[in-house]
């Protein structure tokens, strides 16, 4: 797959431009209520929002925990299923959000590099799914050289990379020749939920935003840092959203689950109640003390 890949990714080492991350609309945040997960680890007990919250926003929801998938590999078989378990459910317009290896980072920088280094990440995974979806092996057009905006495509499979508001009118008119088919859109550069939208306004935005919103995000794996931990959110279809706490490269634990997206604000009450349950606060202040008696003792 690589070497499919290779033309078209090489060509795209000299684009540059800046990362805009997907988002979706929030919901405030519902009470919590406590219960007992059957597949959790025995004894543990994790938070999920009330009954009464918001109903998932498209079909039925799994509460079942699904594993974290650590790696790229796992994350693509996770991928790879939701994507098709969707399908089976009729889903024929999807929205995906890959966590990408980071390729640019130093010791004391964490950027992941360029859209076109990231394309060059990217790519390989997509014309992978493609192919496991499709059968064959699939082809590989740049639509936009300077935002790396990608279509992989094969028999009833037409897969967007970073797709913007600008190539929206592209797979409109693919999804018109193509409906019968499979369209999937990776990694959006666009954001949601902004006071000065990347679709524009008036009509414009209208349409753009009507459109997008026929897609459902079928799969979703993003990090970011809260209240101190690193998490990682995840929905793999029919799942609900997750969220795990990343204890190392190889350890997690799953500590909480909402029907829609959590917002940050959800998402820190789920992380400081699993850092109350499991004494993780009282750990983090340990080791605080134990630094500050440190560094005092070897500056005199």
């Amino acid at each position: 797959l690589s070497e499919v890949a290779k033309p078209h990714l090489v060509a795209m080492a000299t684009c540059t431009s800046v990362v805009r991350h997907a988002a979706v609309g929030v919901r405030r945040a519902q009470p919590f209520a406590q219960r007992r997960c059957a597949k959790a680890r025995p004894c543990r007990l994790v938070r999920c929002l009330a009954a009464e919250a918001p109903q998932p926003e498209n079909g039925e929801a799994s509460s079942v925990p699904v594993p974290l998938p650590l790696g790229p590999r796992p994350q693509v078989r996770e991928c790879l299923s939701a994507i098709k378990k969707a399908a089976e459910d009729g889903r024929k317009l999807q929205l995906v959000q890959l966590l990408l290896p980071i390729t640019g980072a130093t010791e004391l920088d964490d950027w992941p590099g360029g859209i076109a280094q990231q394309l060059q990440v990217a790519g390989p995974f997509v014309q992978e799914i493609v192919q496991q979806l499709s059968g064959q092996a699939p082809d590989t057009t740049i639509i936009d050289r300077t935002d790396a905006v990608a279509c992989v495509s094969a028999k009833g499979v037409l897969a967007f990379v970073f797709p913007t508001p600008e190539t929206l009118k592209t797979i409109r008119e693919a999804q018109a020749g193509n409906e019968d088919g499979l369209i999937i859109m990776f990694n959006p550069q666009w954001q949601g939920g902004q006071v000065v939208s990347d679709f524009g306004f008036g009509r414009a935005r209208e349409e753009a935003e009507a459109f997008v919103n026929q897609f459902e995000r079928t799969f979703y794996l993003q990090q970011s840092r809260v209240s101190g931990q690193v998490v990682q959110t995840l929905r793999s279809y029919p799942s609900e959203w997750q969220i795990h706490a990343v204890l190392s490269d190889a350890q997690n634990e799953y500590i909480g689950s909402n029907p829609n997206k959590p917002t940050y604000k959800e998402t820190e009450q789920f992380v400081n109640e699993w850092k109350r349950e499991t004494g993780q606060e009282r750990d983090l202040l340990g080791k605080l003390t134990s630094e500050w008696t440190w560094l005092r003792k070897n500056s005199q």
